[in-house]
């Protein structure tokens, strides 16, 4: 399945409440997933290693092997990130 149009998606999140039907703007913002781009050298690449470095802290108890695997991955990207600048 792939991506729809703004059109399309307007139209889900109208029909799921999301937005109001007279201005488009968001109501809420009720998503399953929600994407981060770590190796973007842009604020929301740095936004996106800093979520990825916050979550790897909230989950170390739970799974620590997990929770190194996020911190190697955003501390990898954020080295290349600086280097590339």
């Amino acid at each position: 399945m792939g991506q729809g149009s703004y059109l399309d998606n307007a139209s889900i999140m109208q029909q799921h409440g999301m937005i109001e039907q007279d201005d488009n703007e968001m109501v809420g913002l009720f998503l399953k997933y929600f994407v981060l781009s770590p190796t973007k050298n842009t604020p929301y690449g740095a936004a996106s290693r800093k979520a990825l470095l916050a979550y790897a802290e909230a989950i170390d108890g739970e799974n620590p092997k997990l929770a190194f695997e996020l911190q190697s991955w955003a501390r990898h990207a954020e080295a290349k990130a600086t280097a590339d600048k």
